[in-house]
């Protein structure tokens, strides 16, 4: 998955994939960097090229504060997908439209029925991916007309979640 990421006015590419369980982080198309991390209470370790670091972190939409070791990162964060969702945004959606995992990962909770009406951002499903739980939302309001996959399930980026009406 590609991500855009900008810290202090800079932007940087940055393709993530998984690998043998980990991460496999290059920016700019730069050498392979491997990562992992691990949720603790408050916070994450990271461990970057076998180094370990502190991490906290406290989001809004695509906005991160990051602590790395003491020191206060504001990062934006936007995926491939998610600047697909903002041209898509600016068109006419009319309510129908879809739900699309934006990364591989394991379906935890599904917070809709079908034919159930949801609105504008609204959360839908919650799946883990890179060991984080994320609430997947819908981008306009509409019906739920299919719903095609179940607690449990693995699913690959791109799979089509939900379908409105």
């Amino acid at each position: 998955m590609n991500f855009e990421a900008t810290v202090a006015g800079k932007t940087r590419v940055l393709h993530v994939r998984e690998e043998d369980g980990h991460y496999v982080v290059a920016i700019d198309d730069g050498k392979p960097i491997h990562a992992d991390f691990v949720k603790l209470a408050s916070g994450y370790n990271l461990i970057i090229q076998n180094r370990s670091y502190v991490v906290s972190l406290a989001s809004t939409n695509s906005n991160y504060d990051i602590q790395l070791d003491g020191k206060l990162f504001r990062v934006e964060l936007v995926s491939e997908l998610k600047k697909a969702q903002k041209r898509l945004r600016g068109g006419e959606l009319s309510g129908a439209g879809t739900v699309i995992a934006k990364m591989p990962g394991k379906i935890v909770k599904i917070l809709v029925h079908v034919g159930e009406d949801v609105h504008d951002g609204q959360s839908v499903i919650i799946m883990e991916a890179m060991k984080m739980e994320n609430e997947l939302r819908v981008l306009s309001k509409g019906k739920i007309k299919e719903i095609r996959v179940k607690e449990g399930d693995s699913v690959e980026a791109g799979t089509t979640l939900v379908v409105l009406e």
